[in-house]
């Protein structure tokens, strides 16, 4: 059907392991790990070409810290449709198309891996929480389509990733702790 469909569907052998509740940095780090493996399996010249597409979902300091001559995971641009300018020059011409066509693949071979990405983010985190955890990233008309897999992520850490269930308690505690103001309601005190 097209690259970018060849690439999503490559990548469905790579097993997400679901996260269920609230997600926490441990498994964040695990989600991370197990999206790092299946996007570093997915050749590409981009950031060095050295791990594959992990610059989707790895920040940028980091990955140019393990990759060699400190390279950029540089997101490609759309080729459009044909070479601009083309050469009339028979042989020139050739190699610019070639060129192109190159340059297409690696957009869509891209696009394909941020679309898979993406789609296991949303998958990995528990249906009846994923509204609480990622609600303020999704468009009514775009779903997840206008976010990266990294920004994605991100909001995970955010929102979830530093909370533990031990941090709700204690929470809960130190309120019920402190005195009441009978002018308060009961539902106010306790929330």
């Amino acid at each position: 059907m097209g690259i970018r469909h060849d690439v999503e569907e490559g990548l469905e052998k790579y097993e997400i392991t679901k996260i269920d509740g609230q997600p926490g940095d441990e498994e964040l780090n695990k989600l991370t790990k197990e999206l790092t493996n299946a996007l570093g399996s997915v050749a590409t010249e981009l950031g060095g070409g050295e791990h594959g597409h992990v610059g989707l979902i790895v920040e940028e300091s980091e990955y140019m810290t393990f990759s060699r001559g400190m390279a950029k995971y540089a997101v490609p641009k759309n080729p459009k449709a044909y070479p601009e300018n083309p050469d009339t020059d028979a042989a020139k011409h050739e190699k610019q198309v070639a060129e192109h066509k190159a340059k297409i693949a690696q957009y869509e071979t891209h696009l394909g891996c941020e679309s898979w990405a993406r789609r296991m983010i949303v998958a990995a985190i528990d249906d009846k929480c994923d509204d609480e955890w990622l609600a303020e990233l999704e468009s009514e008309t775009m779903g997840f389509d206008h976010r990266s897999p990294k920004d994605m992520l991100k909001n995970l850490r955010s929102v979830g990733g530093t909370l533990d269930h031990m941090d709700v308690l204690t929470e809960l505690f130190s309120n019920m702790q402190k005195a009441w103001d009978g002018i308060e309601t009961p539902a106010a005190f306790f929330a």
